[in-house]
């Protein structure tokens, strides 16, 4: 499974590489963004089974990033994280088919981690174990 983490914090997108990692995605299967354009440049350069992507980011806001990417990268299946609470961002995220809405946490087990954990390939459910492939 590739996976792509945007989110213009880094220290965000380390904590959730470290906590998918621990369920055995390897290291080189995981790629981060901080940003909607190195989002596009990353999914252009290889094939992402799933995309974390925050909403609120410098330049285009990862709901934007997410609508641009979509026709592209149809077997892309896309989980919004967000650290609010703003409705209008969980109907947006409906709109264009995110896979999940998931809030941001600072402990394992919450928000976009708990999205990692059921992922899969164009959106298919599929649990993650540790140490599995």
């Amino acid at each position: 499974m590739k996976i792509l983490i945007v989110d213009d914090e880094a220290l965000i997108r380390s904590s959730l590489r470290m906590y998918i990692e621990r369920f055995g995605i390897p290291p080189e299967d995981i790629w981060e963004a901080g940003r909607a354009a190195e989002m596009a440049a990353e999914l252009n350069a290889r094939p992402i089974d799933v995309a974390f992507v925050d909403v609120r980011m410098p330049g285009p806001d990862g709901l934007d990033a997410i609508a641009q990417c979509q026709q592209q990268h149809p077997d892309t299946s896309f989980y919004v994280i967000s650290g609010f609470s703003d409705f209008s961002y969980a109907q947006r995220a409906l709109r264009l088919h995110a896979a999940d809405l998931s809030a941001k946490a600072h402990r394992p087990g919450c928000g976009a981690v708990r999205a990692a954990k059921g992922a899969s390939p164009a959106g298919q459910p599929r649990r993650l174990e540790r140490g599995a492939p």
